[in-house]
């Protein structure tokens, strides 16, 4: 049965024709996407970037800091910065306030109580900062000290955090009925890390077996805003889904996409990061025609809007462009973001995100070096 993609309100009744329609599958509402965005009269879906501060780490001031690349961060409500660095040999965290002024470093690299090892995920909860180590997650508080650690299993890759204590685990999975292969999930636990559900999986083939290997190897992204969880399937087609902190789905975002070939110039440069495999392996290597409908990053700003990372490129190599949703899930509009990077001979996303009405991006410098840009959003 066809029905409305959104709730008629007074914001949306008049223009309910105008943007998308939406049908129930499961008893959970999909919104459905064309290639061009929704103009919805009264909305703003265009977005003008200034830019208020860099930390660039070619800077003589932030290397002396110990800060040489930036791998991951997160932002605070004050506007304060947290980034970890992985090849720390000191401190591995730097927080920077919200005028990109060093405040401190902290948690010390080793092995020890409260030490990091190699801090794979950092975030910002409540004013703790929790960082996912290889076999712990280290609290600690704004000042930096440490305020509690607890054990993880090493399968499980890092955990994000939901507002109710929730949390979601990347993780490596066992599949009895398919032991030859790789599986990857995103499993959501409870406050007292007891398995709720998995929320998505993709399966990465051995290449000794089967009938090949996908060089574009399938993934799963998540991307937590407090209450809601987006989890999107590169396996699954352009589709977001919406759960809520325990794992209930609410809605579902579909679009149509152009396909974006792999072009012979890309199979190139991705198969450089091959080049010390054994023929043998080798030989089972494929390219998909195309790309995935979407990268693996998404984010949302503080109004609920969702921006997707497509393979369409911008106006630089290193740019592309994001499709952006409103909080409904209607796809309004685009923009190109240049946050991208090298990781050997691959280019990869790097981390972005927006809080505050600020918008935070990562990115590569021609130098190699890596800058953390912040701009001031401004919506029209």
């Amino acid at each position: 049965m066809w029905q409305s993609a959104f709730p008629i309100t007074a914001r949306n009744k008049q223009h309910l024709k105008l943007y998308s329609i939406g049908i129930i599958e499961d008893g959970v509402e999909v919104v459905i996407n064309h290639l061009e965005p929704y103009k919805i009269r009264g909305e703003q879906n265009s977005v003008q970037l200034e830019k208020d501060i860099t930390i660039d780490t070619e800077n003589d001031e932030i290397a002396e800091i110990g800060l040489n690349d930036i791998w991951r961060f997160d932002v605070d409500p004050e506007g304060n910065v947290y980034m970890v660095y992985l090849q720390s040999t000191e401190n591995c965290i730097f927080k920077f306030d919200k005028y990109g002024s060093f405040l401190r470093s902290f948690g010390r690299k080793g092995q020890g109580p409260g030490e990091l090892q190699y801090p794979i995920f950092l975030q910002v909860i409540d004013k703790r900062i929790v960082v996912s180590d290889i076999t712990k997650l280290v609290f600690f508080g704004e000042d930096g000290k440490v305020i509690n650690e607890i054990s993880k299993e090493s399968n499980r890759l890092f955990y994000i955090f939901m507002k109710n204590g929730n949390s979601l685990a990347r993780e490596r999975v066992r599949d009895a009925s398919d032991p030859a292969n790789q599986h990857v999930g995103l499993v959501l636990y409870d406050p007292e890390f007891n398995k709720i559900k998995e929320i998505s999986r993709v399966t990465v083939p051995n290449p000794l077996k089967g009938k090949g290997y996908n060089v574009i190897l399938p993934y799963s992204h998540a991307h937590i805003t407090g209450e809601l969880l987006y989890a999107g399937n590169s396996e699954r087609g352009y589709v977001i889904s919406i759960f809520d902190q325990n794992g209930n789905p609410i809605k579902r975002i579909k679009k149509q996409y152009a396909p974006v070939p792999v072009n012979d110039e890309d199979k190139k440069r991705i198969l450089k990061t091959f080049e010390r495999m054994p023929e043998e392996i080798k030989k089972t290597f494929y390219f998909p025609d195309n790309y995935p409908p979407f990268q693996r990053h998404f984010f949302t700003d503080d109004q609920g809007r969702l921006f997707v990372m497509t393979y369409e490129k911008g106006n630089n190599p290193r740019e592309f462009m994001y499709d952006i949703f409103n909080a409904d899930g209607a796809f309004v509009g685009r923009i190109g973001l240049n946050n991208y990077g090298q990781s050997g001979a691959r280019l990869v996303p790097l981390p972005a995100l927006s809080k505050n009405n600020r918008l935070y991006l990562v990115r590569e410098k021609e130098t190699g070096f890596k800058e953390l840009a912040v701009y001031t959003m401004t919506w029209q």
